[in-house]
């Protein structure tokens, strides 16, 4: 049964579930319709509508014990309407078994798990029950998209001062997360979001986190104290992933893709991130603040002289950007080694620094660890199992080619190409690996070797496919 077809099914099941609870049916209509479903099971066929509808009987006559055999008898037949019969058994439970309510709510989500009915009734039923079990669930919806059932879970417990305030700042931390997801989905899901955020502003414990996170859904921050309360949220609270600073840093980068067309408040959004990193200035941050100065409209909304901002941005976080980068290293944390890498090399590619007299700070060098570093990440993600895969940017590729070539490297600047190319390929980037493919000049390609041309010849082959 479909999730929509369900979601009928269930809310008509509830509907003839509480007239079974209050009407006054005649006994003698009750008992002819116990006998056909009783005689209804000696047939061949499935018995879990019937067993249901015996469950219900039952409820109206008041034998709990008959009602709760016949209800777990429904369940157990396993059909397609076994969601419907966990929703009328957990609806049964629930004023007097608040835990076997929730695990019947469970069975329901498990067999219908989109449907809005059953995640509502296994939220009310966990609130009844065990109320810190709502969280772990609401992360999960949000991760599935039921990001609306998620934040309804969120405001009843934010708004309750009963729950730990250590919880409480978890579930704004999820609201963060929310609209960092969500951000540029629509004006009327952040107006919806700050509404909901209004009605918390005044509370004492995260009335001020409430604030903040409103206030920059429409402005980006002017100073730290404008997302203090956030900066200091280091710690991560189970079972959130992330600690309250990355969610709203998150928040931030989000907010400053979604107002690239408003150049000046997208610096802004991105400038307030960087300072929000874990360890240190935030690479990713960084990295599209340079991007955001290297294109020209940008340059020209903005009236920034481009080598003056670049500079800017090096000399402020260069050297703590250095220090994550070997912090990293010593943990061996391969993607924020990438990531690290990838922000100095581009940095230094607009500025044109192709070598230097300290080995390390020139594009050359950062972009092509960079490239190094993605190969590593890869390497980890396939001996643990996974499948995603990490490419260095067709933008970076093609500066480090430029780096190549400016000093006349041509060979390497092929290289880097092809490499490049077949990296966005693997990573899922085909008309990416495309572009960069043909940016290798012909003349580089009598560079290549046999090896080199093989390669260069399939990619040719695949993305002709």
């Amino acid at each position: 049964m479909n999730a929509h077809r369900l979601t009928q099914f269930a809310a008509c099941a509830a509907f003839s579930f509480a007239q079974a609870l209050v009407l006054d049916v005649a006994s003698a209509a009750s008992d002819e319709a116990e006998a056909t479903y009783i005689k209804t099971l000696s047939a061949p066929g499935t018995h879990g509508p019937a067993l249901n509808n015996l469950a219900v009987l039952a409820v109206r006559k008041g034998d709990a014990e008959a009602a709760t055999r016949y209800f777990e008898q429904a369940i157990a037949a396993n059909d397609e309407h076994k969601a419907f019969y966990a929703l009328n058994y957990s609806k049964f439970l629930q004023p007097r078994d608040k835990p076997g309510a929730a695990a019947a709510a469970r069975i329901a989500v498990a067999a219908a798990p989109d449907s809005p009915i059953a995640l509502r009734q296994l939220g009310e039923t966990l609130w009844q029950a065990n109320p810190k079990e709502m969280l772990p669930l609401a992360i999960e919806l949000v991760g599935r998209g039921h990001t609306d059932i998620a934040t309804e879970f969120a405001m009843r417990c934010l708004r309750s001062q009963k729950r730990p305030a250590e919880e409480r700042r978890g579930w704004l931390i999820l609201l963060a997360s929310r609209l960092a997801n969500e951000y540029s989905i629509s004006k009327e899901v952040r107006d919806a979001m700050a509404r909901d955020l209004a009605s918390l502003s005044v509370d004492s414990e995260i009335g001020r986190g409430s604030q903040q996170l409103r206030a920059v859904i429409d402005a980006p921050p002017r100073e730290p104290a404008d997302v203090d309360w956030w900066a200091s949220q280091t710690s991560i609270i189970d079972p959130n992933k992330k600690s309250g600073r990355a969610a709203i840093k998150d928040v931030l980068l989000a907010a400053g893709e979604a107002q690239l067309r408003n150049p000046t408040a997208a610096e802004q959004y991105f400038r307030a991130a960087i300072d929000l990193g874990e360890n240190g200035p935030d690479p990713d941050a960084f990295f599209r603040l340079v991007e955001l100065y290297a294109t020209s409209k940008a340059t020209t909304q903005l009236n920034t002289n481009v080598t003056r901002g670049y500079q800017e941005l090096m000399e402020r976080y260069q050297g703590e950007l250095f220090i994550e980068k070997s912090g990293a290293y010593r943990r061996e944390d391969w993607p924020l080694i990438y990531r690290l890498h990838l922000a100095l090399g581009m940095a230094y590619a607009q500025l044109g620094v192709w070598k230097s007299d300290m080995v390390f700070q020139n594009a050359i060098f950062q972009l092509s660890h960079a490239m190094s570093a993605a190969a590593e990440v890869n390497r980890k993600a396939e001996q643990e199992g996974r499948t995603t895969r990490t490419a260095l940017p067709a933008i970076a590729v093609r500066k480090l080619a430029e780096g190549y070539r400016a000093t006349g490297q041509p060979d390497l600047a092929a290289t880097a190409l092809l490499s490049g190319a077949e990296a966005l390929r693997a990573a899922g980037y085909a008309r990416d690996s495309q572009d960069v493919a043909a940016a290798i000049d012909v003349k580089e390609l009598r560079t290549f070797d046999a090896a080199a041309r093989a390669k260069y010849e399939q990619l040719h082959r695949v993305q002709g496919q």
